[in-house]
């Protein structure tokens, strides 16, 4: 990896000295540091600073650290700054092929593609992991994996020979996440209707332990705008369940399950670090209880719907967290009940649902996955209910808040 930190500074009265030997200005003072540029022996130079066998000097417009052994002092200069020449700071292409970027991230636009042997000006390496290149007309931040040092001596060998060239694809970078996470429900109905007695009118509630799963595709073309696909499944088990306390029927615990799956695409604008895009998509839900003669007769019940909402991703390019808000509102749905439990011959469904997603990198790709989520869900019924007979028009709110922990991978 290449790690390079250019200083820029003005000297205009200063101890001088000159090189006795061919010099290889360095980032800091060791071995291990970059190289910065390489002058010729007989090179006046400017003394700024010494530290142990190292001297920190300045050539014409250059900062660096070389031994103290390779030069000769001569003394204060009243004059203009030292002036030499030298072969500036280059960085060659060590990678198949490297990605030039707007800014130092990796999902900042892309500016330009540059094949292996590619040979790079430097203008800034101050900011960890990326490099400010120029070369072959582009201009752009490039990660210093990608790069090697340029040899000190002799030219840049020949770049491979290309295949014959083909226009570039609109879309220049794919990224895959996915996600599995463990959780809490907890879960709450209350049930009103213009009967009175028995299940006319109750409130129950429930805790329940989930697992779910998350698929993300999202593509980035040249321009910044962002399309992707986003998948999930859920599945929460709760037992001894919803727990019913009469008053009419008989007390007793309701276990049962939920499996939901749900498929989102997302439009947006890339701007910085915020991706903002608008999403649509479509959600099945199940409610299944253990027992159909449950105690408080609560049926099974299926949700089909489709909904839009906005999606929020923030990744700043200083903090290596991620943080994504989505809020969803569903537009058109179907809830069905299990026959002879039904609470109308109709149902109208409405939904609103909002989610905060954390993610910080553990090592590599692994990423360390919070979220948090809250649904209120309201269903109107009209006509006869089957489960109480003095029942005609009805309204149920369902409230469920979620707490999920995992780990996710970034491709």
């Amino acid at each position: 990896m290449c790690a390079i930190t250019l200083v820029a500074g003005a000297v205009a009265r200063a101890d001088t000295a000159v090189t006795r030997i061919e010099v290889t200005l360095r980032a800091g003072p060791g071995d291990s540091h970059p190289s910065l540029a390489t002058y010729a022996a007989g090179v006046t130079a400017a003394v700024l600073e010494t530290k142990g066998r190292w001297i920190k000097i300045k050539i014409a417009d250059t900062v660096g650290w070389i031994v103290r052994t390779a030069l000769v002092e001569t003394g204060p200069t009243p004059g203009d700054e030292p002036v030499a020449t030298a072969r500036h700071l280059a960085v060659r292409v060590s990678a198949p092929s490297a990605t030039l970027r707007a800014h130092p991230a990796i999902d900042a636009p892309a500016v330009a593609t540059v094949a292996r042997g590619a040979e790079l000006a430097v203008l800034d390496g101050a900011t960890p992991h990326w490099l400010e290149v120029e070369g072959g007309g582009a201009h752009g931040w490039i990660e210093t994996a990608a790069v090697a040092d340029r040899a000190a001596d002799g030219p840049p060998p020949p770049p491979p020979v290309a295949p014959r060239p083909r226009p570039a694809p609109m879309v220049r970078r794919w990224s895959v996440d996915g996600a599995v996470l463990l959780g809490y429900r907890s879960l709450a109905q209350r049930f009103a209707s213009n009967a009175i007695g028995g299940l006319a009118d109750y409130v129950v509630d429930a805790d329940a332990s989930a697992a779910m799963a998350r698929l993300a595709v999202v593509t980035r073309p040249a321009r910044p705008i962002v399309i992707g696909l986003d998948a999930t499944t859920a599945l929460t088990y709760s037992s001894p369940g919803i727990s019913y306390q009469g008053p009419t029927l008989p007390s007793g615990q309701v276990p049962f399950s939920m499996f939901e799956a749900g498929v989102t695409a997302r439009a947006g604008y890339h701007v910085g670090a915020l991706d903002a895009a608008v999403t649509a998509g479509g959600r099945y839900q199940a409610f299944v209880t253990d027992d159909v003669a449950n105690p408080a007769l609560i049926a099974r019940e299926r949700l089909l719907a489709a909904s839009i909402g906005v999606r929020f991703d923030l990744a700043p390019a200083s903090s290596a967290a991620r943080l994504a808000l989505g809020v969803e509102l569903l537009v058109i749905g179907d809830r069905a009940q299990t026959p002879g439990l039904r609470d109308g011959t109709s149902a109208a469904p409405r939904r609103i649902g909002a989610e905060v997603t954390a993610g910080y990198p553990l090592t590599g790709r692994l990423e360390l996955r919070g979220e948090f989520a809250y649904q209120r869900a309201t269903t109107t019924w009209t006509g006869m209910s089957e489960r109480w007979a003095e029942v005609t028009a009805a309204e149920r709110v369902d409230r469920a808040i979620a707490i999920n922990l995992g780990l996710g991978v970034r491709l």
